[in-house]
C-alpha cells in the first residue's frame, strides 16, 4: 500500500484487509501496532460474558434447552 506521495506505508496490503477490514486504516505501521495493542488488551481484559454476548444473543442454552441469560438481572 502507499500514501498519497507513493510511498510505501505497508507492504502486506492484502493481508492486512484480510485480516482487518477497514478498521486498519490507514493501513500504516503505527495503525498496526496500534491494531495489535488492542487486541492484546482484549484478549488480557476478555470475559466468559465479552466472549458469548452478541448484539442479537445475550444468553447460554443448557443441555436441557432452558435458555441463561449472561446480562440484565438473572
Amino acid at each position: 500500500m502507499v500514501d498519497d506521495c507513493g510511498n510505501v506505508v505497508n507492504e502486506n496490503g492484502v493481508g492486512v484487509i484480510r485480516s482487518y477490514r477497514d478498521d486498519a486504516y490507514p493501513f500504516t505501521l503505527e495503525r498496526m501496532k496500534e491494531i495489535k495493542e488492542e487486541a492484546e488488551r482484549a484478549r488480557k481484559e476478555q470475559t466468559l460474558k465479552s466472549i458469548l454476548v452478541t448484539p442479537s444473543r445475550d444468553f447460554v442454552i443448557s443441555h436441557d434447552g432452558n435458555k441463561w441469560p449472561l446480562t440484565g438481572n438473572a
